[in-house]
């Protein structure tokens, strides 16, 4: 038996893996934080200018990767 704690399953519910699951697969943690950096920026939620990337608005999906890159650079984050 195997315990999630709270954990969201990274599968939908007819139980195909979801974007970020891909990317982790291909490049582990880095490669989901670049995917969701280019999903939020191509919604316009990030602003990526040169080198610093900051927030300009609300997410409008639920995914708690891209919460947790919304959350991780509230002003300008420089991009490493």
């Amino acid at each position: 038996m195997t315990r999630t704690w709270g954990r969201r399953r990274a599968e939908d519910a007819d139980g195909a893996l979801d974007r970020y699951a891909y990317a982790f697969l291909a490049g582990g943690r880095r490669r989901v934080v670049e995917s969701a950096v280019v999903a939020l920026t191509e919604q316009g939620v990030l602003s990526l200018r040169a080198t610093r990337l900051r927030s300009t608005g609300e997410a409008q999906s639920t995914h708690a990767v891209e919460h947790a890159v919304i959350a991780a650079c509230p002003r300008s984050k420089r991009v490493e």
